[in-house]
């Protein structure tokens, strides 16, 4: 018999970025998570939903990810080349991840 381990929150958080896939992302995320992008706070699953959805309804974007640290079972950094249709393009950010009980407790996004 085989067991697979499941995708840990912030590997299943990466794929479903990758596909779109908006509900899989918020999924990703404890009800209470918050999420820093430009220096703006989100709150919760809806405010992180709304988030995903209007970066999807005003920006075409690709990202490409460049590596992976752990810090801590708990800590993850991750480099990103997001490269699109916006001013700048291409940008190298970092997504910084806290999780707790396999669920993203907090992303901050950052260059």
């Amino acid at each position: 018999m085989t067991i697979t381990a499941r995708p840990d929150a912030v590997s299943r958080y990466l794929d479903a970025e990758r596909q779109r896939d908006i509900d899989a992302m918020v999924g990703c995320f404890a009800p209470d998570a918050t999420v820093t992008d430009e220096g703006r706070t989100r709150r919760g699953r809806a405010e992180i939903r709304q988030w995903r959805e209007e970066l999807a309804g005003t920006l075409s974007y690709t990202i490409t990810v460049l590596g992976r640290r752990d810090h801590a079972p708990e800590l993850s950094s991750v480099p990103v080349r997001v490269a699109g249709d916006f001013p700048g393009s291409p940008v190298r950010l970092t997504f910084r991840f806290t999780t707790q009980q396999d669920l993203i407790t907090e992303l901050h996004i950052a260059p």
